[in-house]
């Protein structure tokens, strides 16, 4: 811990990525040529670090002005419990807009698929990083930069809000409405979700759009404030 908390009081660099699972805190720091990992223990048999022990250097990353580089940036702000103030990049999401994919693929599978070192994650991190986002129009930039990187961190709050759905109303729901929707409402539910990205690039082409909202149960009211920045109001 000591010489990775001196690293980084020396780094003089603007990027780190980083990566975290279950087993291990990992981070690179850009032109060091050094990647630090902190496997993580749950009892005093385990090698490694209770997760309180490395609480200092996550402190120093994750509230810093360095530029965070992170593969799925949710995940991440669910194992911290907080949201972090230092600036970020997320490679699912820029993946997801450079290739036209979903981004459920996991890092091993686009670590393995860019012939990129498995054992070495937050390396890794960083150079998917730098491949997707040369694969990017200045639409999809836009897009990214705009509109799906702030709502990643709005789709956290929602998750850290809970979401649940009552199965016995769901049931007469789909009595109700099945004719009308000629099949089920469970089946509905479950139809894949439609997919945005080319409708929105098309309409970046011709007007500065700054944010879009997916008008759910909250309707207006819940979900149009979210785009709004502190000190402004929708009209």
């Amino acid at each position: 811990i000591e010489e990775a908390e001196s690293a980084w009081q020396n780094f003089t660099g603007d990027i780190v990525s980083c990566f975290w699972d279950d087993l291990n805190f990992r981070f690179y720091l850009d032109n060091q040529d050094t990647e630090f990992a902190f496997p993580i223990k749950e009892n005093l048999l385990d090698v490694g670090y209770f997760l309180h022990d490395i609480i200092p250097v996550l402190e120093q990353i994750f509230t810093g002005n360095k530029k965070i580089i992170l593969y799925n940036s949710k995940d991440i702000r669910h194992r911290l419990g907080l949201r972090f103030s230092a600036p970020f990049e997320d490679v699912s999401l820029i993946k997801y807009l450079a290739e036209g994919t979903g981004n459920s693929d996991s890092l091993d599978y686009c670590l393995d698929y860019y012939g990129l070192p498995a054992q070495n994650k937050a390396y890794g991190t960083l150079r998917l990083w730098q491949i997707f986002r040369d694969k990017m129009d200045d639409a999809e930039k836009k897009l990214y930069t705009d509109i799906e990187r702030p709502l990643s961190a709005v789709l956290f709050d929602m998750e850290e809000t809970g979401v649940c759905i009552d199965r016995e109303v769901l049931g007469e729901f789909s009595v109700k409405y099945s004719a009308e929707l000629k099949k089920s409402v469970g089946e509905e539910v479950l139809t894949p979700t439609r997919i945005y990205v080319k409708t929105v690039l098309e309409l970046l082409k011709s007007y500065s759009i700054k944010g879009i909202a997916h008008i759910t149960g909250g309707g207006f009211f819940e979900n149009i404030p979210r785009l709004v920045p502190d000190g402004l109001c929708a009209v």
